[in-house]
């Protein structure tokens, strides 16, 4: 199949100062280089369906892509000019990144995608980051879990991993990856 696709990719040193907030004891990384190859090292990534007793380094680092990839599909769908159902994820969490690619079910506006990349994507960003993060199911969505069809769910042909493994709350809760300062903590520089 021939289509357009984005590519998301996270610094490898946030998402380790991201795991140390959250109480992972992480060894010391001053490059990127370094922290990639300690998370690939590290991180065990889960399968779909699996149930984990606690939550891994390879569990928080999926549940951190998959959710922040399923709030970019939503915001693009807007941006592009695409039907939400017609956008799906490819998840690489080894990587830490993730593609959203248009797929042919659907409406498919060829060049949607490139036009947000070209003219539009500091908009979208900024939108994913500053947006609304509440739910309008909250506080019933918050306190079974964080995520439900209102905030975060996508129609199953969309998503990978049948809307598991996504939660708001590594986006945006008490220690979640939008509350990082803007500059990496001393320990990861």
């Amino acid at each position: 199949m021939e289509t357009e696709a984005l590519f998301f990719k996270f610094s490898a040193l946030k998402v380790i100062q991201w795991l140390y907030n959250r109480g992972f004891d992480l060894p010391h990384c001053t490059d990127e280089k370094s922290a990639r190859i300690l998370l690939i090292e590290l991180a065990d990534i889960p399968l779909p369906g699996n149930v984990l007793e606690k939550p891994t380094i390879g569990s928080e680092v999926l549940n951190l892509i998959h959710s922040f990839c399923h709030r970019v599909i939503r915001f693009l769908a807007i941006k592009s000019g695409i039907d939400r159902s017609a956008l799906s994820e490819y998840l690489v969490p080894l990587h830490l990144g993730f593609y959203v690619y248009a797929s042919i079910r659907g409406d498919f506006v060829l060049g949607g995608l490139q036009a947000v990349f070209e003219s539009e994507l500091n908009s979208l960003l900024s939108d994913v980051v500053h947006f609304e993060s509440r739910c309008p199911l909250d506080p019933g969505c918050s306190k079974s879990g964080g995520s439900c069809m209102a905030c975060l769910h996508l129609g199953e042909p969309s998503c990978r991993l049948w809307n598991t493994f996504l939660t708001r709350q590594v986006l945006f809760g008490t220690e979640g990856y939008f509350r990082l300062p803007n500059t990496t903590n001393s320990r990861f520089s």
